[in-house]
Order: C-alpha cells, then structure tokens, then sequence
C-alpha cells in the first residue's frame, strides 16, 4: 500500500467548495504495483533536480503512471515537470497537485506512509496493468 496526499485550505466536492473537513480518495489496484518516491525542495532553483531525482527513482520499463503531490511553496512547477518527464519512459503520465496553506508564511504540508513533510515532493509510480 502507498499513501500520499497533501494540504488544502479548501477543497471542490459534490459541486461546491468545502473550506472545513476532510476530504480524500482510496484507489485499489488489482494488479498495478506501487512504488513511492520523496526527494526535498528547499529553494526554487531544485525544482529541475527535484524531477530528475524522482524520475530515477521511480524509472522502470513497466512504469505507466506517477501520482505526485508537492509543496507549492517555493516549486517551479513547469521545471520539476521537464525534470521528471526527461527522466521517465516515454508516454507515462504524470498527475498530482500542490500543497496549500490558508494562511500566507504557514506551512503547506505533503505526506506519505512515513508521516507529514514541508519543503518536500512525494510521488507514487504505478507500474504494470493500470
């Protein structure tokens, strides 16, 4: 099992923004294996670095899918993407979002099985039949 996710001051459910609550998503696969990946992003200048290391750490012939969350706060969004996509197989998608805080200068937080970061990108690679 892999878990990763990431904050949100709101969220976009059942057609209406939700400021209060929880709100996540459960995926079972029946025959896709899973693989997670973290790398830290101190500075903004690390976000092309930042995609290459997960790239190799995720890379495999069979990868299909990358599920990725990031802390917004000082990501280049468009470099970690040109980072990772270099580093994967051709055609594998990528999908995730950006972790947000409600206050300015409080901490937008990602987190995995190994519990809450900041300053942090976490992914999960899906490999095989998806």
């Amino acid at each position: 099992a892999a878990l990763i996710g990431a904050s949100t001051p709101s969220a976009y459910l059942e057609a209406a923004t939700r400021e209060e609550g929880l709100c996540c998503a459960a995926l079972r696969f029946e025959q896709t294996r899973l693989r997670r990946a973290s790398v830290q992003l101190l500075r903004a200048e690390q976000s092309h670095q930042a995609g290459v290391e997960l790239g190799a750490q995720l890379d495999h012939p069979e990868l299909q899918a990358v599920l990725m969350f990031a802390d917004g706060r000082v990501l280049r969004s468009s470099s970690l993407l040109r980072g990772l996509g270099a580093s994967l197989p051709p055609g594998t998608v990528i999908a995730g979002g950006l972790a947000a805080s409600e206050a300015p200068g409080s901490g937008a937080t990602v987190f995995d099985t190994d519990g809450a970061h900041e300053h942090c990108i976490v992914a999960v690679g899906l490999y095989g039949e998806v």
